[in-house]
């Protein structure tokens, strides 16, 4: 049989597979994979609070995210003037991630300008400290 299964009254069912907790949680009304650390007998709790406040801390940090990806995606482009229009993504995961050995959320984006990296934009108090140009998708 599979892995153990936690229920939580905010997250809803997590379940342990390839040695981390996953579920969803809802970002804009749309679920998103989720990823927790933790022992097989438990999500971290530090974890579970923080993708608690996955929701809130996305609607407090996304114009800031989505300017970091819009730059990002223009030093990338051909021609730097291809497209004015911002990017206006939501992300493909969150997960709980260590960060200066501080776990921290991330928001993961699989990007369509740069298909060999998944961003991350890693997130504390609910501002953007770092958008990495290349992390592992949990």
């Amino acid at each position: 049989r599979g892995g153990s299964q936690v229920d939580d009254d905010v997250l809803g069912r997590l379940e342990w597979t390839r040695k981390q907790w996953r579920g969803q949680v809802t970002i804009d009304g749309t679920d998103v994979r989720l990823a927790l650390p933790g022992s097989k007998h438990e999500p971290d709790p530090t974890a579970v609070r923080l993708a608690r406040s996955a929701a809130e801390q996305w609607a407090a940090c996304a114009a800031e995210i989505r300017r970091e990806l819009t730059e990002h995606r223009d030093t990338l482009a051909d021609e730097p003037a291809t497209s004015t229009r911002p990017v206006d993504l939501g992300p493909d995961y969150v997960a709980v991630v260590d960060l200066d050995r501080r776990p921290v959320l991330e928001f993961g984006f699989a990007v369509p300008w740069d298909d060999d990296h998944t961003l991350g934009a890693r997130v504390v108090d609910s501002a953007l400290v770092e958008l990495s140009g290349s992390v592992l998708e949990p």
